[in-house]
């Protein structure tokens, strides 16, 4: 047990009280910082609110827009600062909206409560507070000179009110620059209240802070917003504002210049032997009804008593009508400006308005927000971030002193997008190919109506910077839900790869969209292809680039297979007439949708068919020819009869895996002899090595091209001229002959019959003059019959070829 007082609380008994404990101890500390004056000193903080008669919210006397006939005027000292309070007073002076008689009240002890009755319109309100009293004789005759004292009075309420709102706005500057934040708002607020400051808003806020200093005072011009630091600005702020305050203290000078008259007036006239001087009000942080009064303390004359004047304009109107000039859509969670239509005697007094709040549909839910109105812009800042405000259409409100103030017009609310399904539409996708140049492309999947930034970058590129692209909206920026956003592409200059969108909103998060500039898309060249009908799949060979990233075909009208990298097969189904064309719609690896190539297939009717080859008796070379062999290296001829075609564009020739070659009708090489007869002459070995097997395609204008037909294989004979047998022994039962003609080199063994060879081991000797050649062998002895022919065998072949040469 233990037992505590403390100024705070009462005793503390156990443990369970330790936390009250230290509330208790913590207190000093917690307490705010005293009031301080930006120039001179505080006189005192007090509570001077005015309220209608039937009751209603009590509103600070420099807040109130109206002060009509039975208004009550409160005032509640909170602090004063002075070393007898008993003896201080304060008095309330006010000017009629008529500008006619001043009522002008005895003087109250400040120290405690005081209640005022407004007899009239009101129009200026002024406090005449005396630290040391006031006297309380007043001067009743003051017909002579009321008229120059209304005026003065009046200017100097004006001087009062931009005083204190230009020391709050250097105020506000300051704090900005402490905190890092923007100055804007501060200029903003200032040149709100007193729209005859003409400002740039082009030019940065610390130029515009300049400006407005400038134009309320020109002396007060020293004062640099352009400084090189932070530091220095600020401490040049908080100078200002010292300055500016105390310009307004003097009697001659400044801001008061045209205050002074007013002030020796009042001394002669309301309270002589008082010396009147300059005071401004300031409201306090946190606290919509106290306000502090800052003046020059500075000792007086003797036998002159102080007296600190502070006056306010009343507006003496009544409420602007505000109306939004369309439902607005806002994000949750961030500040917008919302434009709004204006009726009133002044735009500025959009900014008087108090409590702004955010009313749900069905009136049941009213959520404070800050509100702001800029009137050169004729919009309101509205702050949405309040948490209890949910996706849904709400009304803004504020209070015309007591007197509720609805905006007409409607304000819906939205979520900001994560643009997590986010996404290029599928066609847009394909649009972005290497070299395809500026494309317009488009954004689904989430709603993009507080879109204010778009950029892209290069994701395969560690060092590639954003670079910004423009967008449009369906119905334009914050116009409702919009699930669809238009940009262009250049995708020209890009190569392709891996890309996203970067995306903000006015929240300014950026939000990831991947993307891709996909390879150009394959290109086939030997289109059209014609396709018969009545017979099995046809098979064709494509031909073109990036055939490798074809994945397949469809088409309407025809069965289609595609296995191999270029190689496609397509069988049409009947009923399709003669000439029609159809689009082919190709598949591609990384491609969302199908190409389509329009005319690909031509259907064609019938196949045309080479029904027979007959081929033409070749030159003798002394050996003999197997059937279905061409000789090498010379011309030869073949008759060729058609089916289902009387006429042909071309022949194509060509050995498996080897370029074709093309034969036009109607040259040298390909005559036709009449209907559905050709005649071919060639030389084999333009077409293929010898051991291939030579391909006739038949390809017709309308009709397509037939099925492959087989001329014949490729082969090279050597040419004898003669065979002589010497008597010279090769070897046991072997003599030695001799071959004399061309390409002996092909022959690799002789013999009598075509079952039994003598292999050749020697090479062709090469005569002089390029004659031919010579090539020695070996033959059996002796031979089966007189005269009796020898074969050879050509390299690589199991049996002999009998020849015309005979011993």
């Amino acid at each position: 047990w233990f037992k505590l007082s403390c100024p705070c609380s009462r005793p503390i008994r156990n443990h369970r009280m330790r936390f009250a404990l230290c509330l208790c101890l913590l207190q000093p500390l917690l307490a705010a910082p005293p009031f301080t004056c930006p120039a001179g000193a505080p006189l005192g903080t007090f509570q001077i609110t005015a309220a209608p008669p039937g009751g209603g919210a009590r509103r600070q006397l420099q807040t109130i827009n109206q002060l009509l006939p039975g208004y009550r005027i409160s005032y509640v000292p909170v602090k004063l600062n002075s070393p007898d309070k008993k003896k201080t007073r304060i008095s309330l002076v006010l000017l009629p909206s008529d500008h006619g008689k001043v009522k002008v009240f005895d003087p109250e002890r400040a120290d405690a409560e005081i209640n005022w009755t407004v007899p009239f319109r009101t129009e200026i309100a002024a406090v005449v507070y005396g630290p040391q009293g006031l006297n309380r004789k007043k001067v009743d005759q003051l017909i002579a000179k009321n008229d120059e004292l209304v005026g003065q009075l009046a200017d100097y309420a004006q001087k009062t009110e931009q005083t204190q709102a230009l020391i709050q706005a250097i105020t506000q500057e300051q704090q900005a620059l402490d905190t890092g934040k923007n100055v804007n708002a501060a200029v903003v607020s200032f040149a709100n209240q007193f729209p005859g400051t003409k400002l740039d808003r082009t030019q940065p806020a610390d130029q515009q802070m300049l400006a407005l200093v400038h134009s309320i005072n020109p002396a007060l011009s020293a004062y640099d917003p352009l400084a090189p630091s932070a530091s220095q600005r600020a401490a040049q702020s908080a100078g200002l504002a010292a300055a500016v305050a105390g310009l307004f203290f003097g009697t001659n000078v400044g801001l008061a210049a045209s205050g002074g008259a007013l002030l020796l007036n009042m001394h002669s006239l309301f309270f002589p032997g008082t010396e009147f001087r300059s005071s401004f009000a300031e409201t306090l942080p946190e606290q919509k009804t106290e306000m502090a009064l800052c003046g020059n303390k500075t000792p007086s004359a003797s036998r002159t008593e102080l007296a600190y004047l502070w006056a306010t304009r009343v507006p003496d109107s009544g409420p602007p009508e505000i109306a939004l000039t369309k439902t607005e859509h806002l994000p949750l969670g961030a500040k917008s400006a919302i434009p709004v239509s204006v009726h009133a005697r002044n735009d500025s007094l959009v900014a008087r308005v108090q409590d702004w709040k955010l009313v749900s549909e069905d009136g049941k839910l009213a959520v404070p927000a800050a509100v702001k109105f800029n009137s050169e812009a004729k919009t309101l800042d509205v702050d949405a971030t309040d948490p209890k405000l949910k996706p849904a259409l709400w009304k803004l409100a504020g209070e015309w002193d007591s007197s509720p103030l609805t905006i007409t017009g409607q304000i819906e609310l939205h979520p900001f997008s994560t643009f997590e399904k986010a996404r290029l539409t599928a066609t847009s996708q394909d649009q972005l190919t290497e070299g395809s140049g500026k494309c317009i492309v488009v954004l689904e999947g989430d709603d993009f109506e507080f879109m204010e930034k778009l950029s892209f970058k290069s994701l395969d590129d560690k060092f590639a910077q954003p670079a910004a692209l423009p967008f449009h909206l369906p119905r334009g920026a914050r116009a409702g839900p919009q699930t669809t956003l238009e940009t262009q592409v250049d995708a020209g200059a890009l190569p392709h790869g891996r890309y996203q969108f970067l995306l903000a909103q006015s929240d300014g998060k950026p939000h990831e969209v991947p993307f891709k500039i996909l390879p150009a898309p394959p290109t086939i060249t030997n289109l059209p292809l014609f396709v018969n009908t009545g017979v099995e799949p046809q098979h064709f060979t494509l031909q073109g680039t990036g055939l490798d990233r074809i994945a397949g075909f469809t088409a309407e009208g025809v069965q289609i297979s595609f296995n191999a990298p270029n190689t496609i097969a397509i069988k049409a189904e009947p009923g399709l007439k003669d000439g029609t064309r159809i689009a082919l719609q190709m598949k591609v690896t990384d491609f969302a949708q199908p190409i389509g190539l329009p005319g690909a297939l031509v259907i064609a009717g019938p196949r045309p068919e080479i029904s027979a080859v007959r081929p033409s008796q070749a030159a003798d070379t002394g050996v003999v020819l197997r059937p279905g062999e061409i000789p090498a290296g010379q011309f030869v001829s073949f008759a060729l009869d058609l089916s289902n075609t009387p006429n042909i564009s071309s022949l194509r020739l060509a050995c498996p895996g080897s370029a074709a070659v093309v034969l036009k009708a109607g040259t040298p090489q390909l005559q036709q002899q009449g209907p559905g007869a050709l005649f071919l002459s060639f030389n084999p070995s333009t077409v293929g090595p010898p051991g291939c097997t030579i391909m006739a395609e038949a390809v017709t204008p309308a009709s397509g091209t037939s099925a492959p037909k087989r001329l014949g294989a490729i082969v090279r004979l050597p040419h004898i001229d003669s065979f002589e047998i010497s008597d010279q022994k090769a070897g046991e039962n072997t003599w030695l002959g001799l071959l004399r003609g061309q390409d002996l080199d092909t022959i690799e063994r002789v013999g009598w019959d075509p079952a039994t060879g003598t292999p050749v081991t020697a090479i062709p000797t090469p005569l002089p003059g390029g004659n031919g050649a010579t090539l020695q062998v070996s033959v059996p002895w002796p031979a089966p019959a007189p005269h009796a022919p020898l074969y050879i065998w050509l390299r690589g072949e199991s049996a002999g070829r009998i020849t015309s040469v005979k011993w």
